[in-house]
């Protein structure tokens, strides 16, 4: 039998073509003639009315995001990456994350990658206010609830002054582990710190003092969320393993209920009923969360491999992203994602299995798409969410899964 890798040498310029129609032959950008790249992550403003992104080819671009329409780009033109030829190189690079974030005033626009730093600009005038170097791979970037700082996650936790960038504090972690996720809670007291041993660190972010440390997953922490109402958090790692918490004002951790009060509504695909299944089983199998009418306990409801395909994508530490999380600002909605490519050098890596769920808390209905890569930003409303696409963000409908048009 031939190994899949064999397949995969033989037909590598088949495959560099193939991906480079995929990727980037396709690649449209609504307001503006030349397409970005491949945009690979996205952020709203907290009025909803913009939308940053940013792109494999190192790019960071502002839309309108009703509709959605490009209004500048950011970055100079010696920022730009070359676009990657070999396969690998340009998946990884078109599945690699470039956090970016808006300050809560709308105001700035921070984002990470840019040639090896963290950028900060006016929104307005496009003005780049200062740059930061960087000591690795951001896996998170957001700014203190009262504006004041910016922090990023990777491999080194970084809280930097806005005023200028160049008051930059690094916060301990516990010996031996590095940040993975992220996140700060939205009266600003609590700093949560997933760890590459999949525990999570929670630290007084007023003083950056260690609260306490608790180990919840197998896999490295990938993505970690606050609800903007009430006290909840969420935390994921590897390919895939949503935890859904309460917090302490003491740092702890209580696994409670989150408000959600009726059954999951039954989906149109049999890939949406699968992976619905496969959701509602993990979540319905972990102490403290019960949504209505989930089983608790015992086999999935699901046909076939995917069970034992979520089972380990909780253990694995996948290729390029792993899976993320984030509320809505209004807290209704829960969208997490799931990276199931296994084994980068598989016959899989050229169709990458990811996967999402969008879940509105207050109904219980959860909607699965295929998607095209790990990260996902959520409109402030909560009505719609953006995920990657080739020259602009796919925008969707939260409640349906559905691709919205362009413009």
């Amino acid at each position: 039998m031939i190994k899949p890798s064999i397949l995969i040498w033989l037909s590598r310029p088949l495959v560099e073509l193939l991906l480079a129609i995929m990727l980037y032959g396709c690649a449209a950008t609504p307001g503006r003639e030349q397409p970005l790249g491949y945009v690979v992550s996205s952020a709203f403003s907290s009025d909803g009315r913009f939308l940053a992104v940013s792109s494999s080819e190192g790019e960071v671009a502002l839309f309108d995001a009703r509709p959605l329409w490009f209004r500048r780009i950011f970055t100079r033109e010696a920022d730009k990456t070359p676009i990657q030829r070999d396969y690998l190189e340009m998946i990884a690079a078109v599945y690699r994350p470039r956090p970016l974030a808006f300050s809560p005033d709308g105001v700035l626009l921070a984002a990470s990658g840019v040639s090896g730093n963290v950028v900060v600009w006016d929104v307005a005038s496009g003005m780049e206010k200062f740059r930061s170097p960087l000591s690795g791979q951001i896996v998170d970037l957001f700014f203190s609830p009262d504006g004041q700082t910016l922090i990023s996650a990777g491999p080194d936790v970084i809280v930097r002054s806005v005023g200028d960038g160049g008051n930059a504090i690094k916060v301990e972690l516990p010996t031996g582990a590095k940040a993975t996720a992220a996140s700060i809670s939205p009266d600003g007291f609590v700093l949560a710190v997933g760890l590459s041993n999949g525990a999570i660190a929670m630290f007084d972010a007023r003083n950056l003092k260690l609260l306490r440390v608790s180990k919840e997953h197998e896999a490295p922490v990938t993505g970690i969320a606050f609800q903007r109402k009430g006290e909840a958090f969420a935390s994921t790692a590897g390919g895939y393993d949503l935890r859904l918490w309460k917090h302490s004002p003491e740092g702890g951790f209580e696994k409670g209920a989150l408000p959600v009060s009726a059954a999951v509504s039954a989906t149109e695909t049999i890939d949406s009923a699968q992976g619905v299944g496969a959701l509602l089983w993990l979540l319905g199998t972990i102490r403290g969360f019960q949504i209505v009418g989930a089983p608790t306990l015992g086999a999935p409801p699901i046909i076939g491999g995917a069970a034992s395909t979520f089972s380990k994508a909780a253990r694995t530490v996948p290729p390029h992203c792993g899976s993320r999380v984030a509320f809505s600002a209004n807290g209704r909605y829960l969208v997490s994602t799931a990276n199931l490519m296994m084994c980068p050098d598989c016959i899989g890596t050229l169709a990458p299995a990811f996967m999402l769920f969008s879940t509105d808390l207050e109904t219980g209905a959860t909607t699965t798409v295929r998607d095209l890569g790990c990260e996902v930003a959520i409109a402030p409303d909560g009505r719609t969410f953006a995920t990657a696409g080739p020259g602009a963000p796919q925008i969707r409908d939260s409640a349906t899964g559905k691709q919205l048009p362009q413009n």
